[in-house]
């Protein structure tokens, strides 16, 4: 198994844990990207100057869109 660090907001950290409701984050974040595999990806995503912060808002924006289609079951 790989493991991969990556930065979040606070907002998305929290909306994770709820989630995995006192179960494993890792495996709710597996969970969410799993039935996000096969959406259609938007064509760009924009880093805008220094990444970082920037690149975490338009990952909440991307998950937000997936946590509110009527198909994504997690």
């Amino acid at each position: 198994m790989v493991r991969r660090t990556v930065t979040l907001p606070d907002d998305l950290d929290r909306r994770i844990r709820e989630l995995a409701d006192g179960g494993s984050f890792s495996a709710e974040v597996t969970r969410i990207l799993e039935a996000g595999i096969g959406k259609p990806m938007p064509s760009y995503v924009g880093t805008g100057k220094g990444g970082g912060e920037n690149d975490s808002v338009r990952v909440e924006e991307i998950l937000e869109e997936m946590f509110r289609d009527p198909e994504f079951k997690h």
